[in-house]
């Protein structure tokens, strides 16, 4: 998509390698100041945008502090894919805030992937050589540990599974 700055917040040291193996511009561990990951990422993008709708300021001022920290780290302009959350959570913005800082939100499982147009287009990009999704599979299963491979990626102990019959 041609991102000019990719920064990751992951507090998993294996999970930062990776990511910076697959593009991150920047890692972040949450872990090592929680209260100035929003300061760390505005530094990181902070400078002139060429998008004319970003305007060029930043807005004022365990799930609803990585999705708040999201919120406020997204400069005006800006696009939050979101991942996951929890469901039971709400979370709640300045109105003003959020009606005039030209944001968007791409919301969903997996920030919007849609399973049956994507997963095959990804799978043809692995085939022909385009992905190497080998450094992201970190563990094999056969059928019988289904059970214990989906608890492993719950975990965050394991990135990626495949199931083998």
């Amino acid at each position: 998509m041609a991102a000019g700055e990719i920064i990751v917040i992951e507090p998993i040291p294996e999970r930062r390698e990776i990511a910076m193996r697959f593009g991150a511009t920047s890692v972040i561990d949450p872990n090592d100041d929680p209260d100035s990951v929003v300061e760390q990422v505005r530094a990181l993008c902070d400078g002139p945008s060429d998008r004319i709708d970003a305007g060029g300021r930043h807005a004022r001022g365990f799930f609803q502090l990585p999705l708040r920290q999201s919120w406020q780290v997204t400069r005006g302009g800006g696009f939050l894919h979101l991942l996951s959350a929890n469901q039971y959570e709400e979370i709640s913005f300045p109105s003003t805030e959020f009606c005039l800082s030209t944001r968007t939100i791409y919301g969903g499982q997996m920030a919007g992937q849609h399973v049956l147009r994507d997963n095959p287009r990804i799978i043809a990009m692995m085939e022909r050589g385009h992905v190497d999704a080998g450094p992201i599979i970190t563990a094999r299963y056969g059928l019988d540990g289904i059970i214990e491979g989906f608890r492993g990626v719950a975990e965050r102990t394991q990135l990626g599974v495949i199931f083998v019959p």
